[in-house]
């Protein structure tokens, strides 16, 4: 085997090795888009699934249990808690904020995932193009 030949072998393994890598790397970005996908079009379900149900009076009522315990824990036995309709509305403005923060994790996601298959498919044709170029000299 001369010194040509060896090289080549050399260049080619390197040349597999990051189509390999590249495919590998696409399909779990794509995997990754596709569940980020599904996180976007509910963000509520995610939302859920990290938090626990939102369904209105059991997250709303313990939202206020939790804001009544919390004056508790502070030792203040004179505070009231504020009137129904604004606890509603801060629990409102929670949830949303909540549902936002997931949906733009999901967004984000499905960027970074889409960004990587684009890299991945260069690397995958530019090294696959040079290693046919290698192996048919």
């Amino acid at each position: 085997m001369d010194e040509h030949s060896s090289a080549n072998r050399i260049q080619q393994f390197y040349g597999y090795a990051v189509c390999l890598i590249s495919v590998v790397t696409f399909l779990f970005s794509t995997g990754t888009f596709i569940n980020a996908a599904f996180d976007r079009m509910r963000p509520a379900a995610v939302a859920d699934t990290f938090y626990g149900p939102m369904t209105e009076a059991e997250s709303f009522e313990s939202y206020k249990a939790e804001r009544r315990a919390t004056l508790r824990g502070k030792g203040d036995t004179t505070a009231q808690l504020p009137a129904d309709s604004i606890l509603r509305q801060d629990f409102s403005t929670m949830r949303a904020n909540r549902r936002a923060s997931f949906d733009w994790q999901a967004t984000k996601s499905m960027a970074t995932s889409v960004l990587m298959m684009l890299i991945t498919a260069i690397l995958f044709a530019t090294h696959w193009r040079w290693v046919r170029r290698i192996t048919n000299s």
